[in-house]
Formats: C-alpha cells, structure tokens, sequence
C-alpha cells in the first residue's frame, strides 16, 4: 500500500464517518494492527487466518 493509497483510505473514513483526521488514521491503523494479530495468533493457519488474510487482501485490493 502506497503512502497515496494510505491517504485516500483516510479520506474516504472522514468522509463517510465524520472522523477528523488523526482519528480517522488511527482506526485505520487499529484494524490493520489487529488483522496482523489475529493472523499471528492463528499461527498463520485456520479459519481465523483464513478470515484476517481476506480481509487484509481485501484492505490492500480497495486501494489498487
């Protein structure tokens, strides 16, 4: 994920949440940190890692 791609993810949260935007990045960067220690968790392996390397996937593709 680009620093561009980074920027326009917090713009579209303040946009569709209000979120100013140092709360709006750190809710990003939550939900990314949290994904990473769900997936470290899991050991990398499944239902739980499945879920956190879809919705990671999911996270990096909305950007391209």
């Amino acid at each position: 994920m680009t620093n561009a791609d980074r920027k326009a993810a917090i713009r579209e949260r303040m946009a569709s949440t209000g979120d100013n935007y140092t709360t709006a990045k750190r809710a990003i960067e939550q939900a990314r940190a949290q994904l990473h220690r769900a997936l470290a968790l899991s050991n990398g392996s499944g239902p739980l890692a499945a879920l956190a390397r879809a919705m990671l996937e999911s996270m990096n593709e909305e950007r391209r």
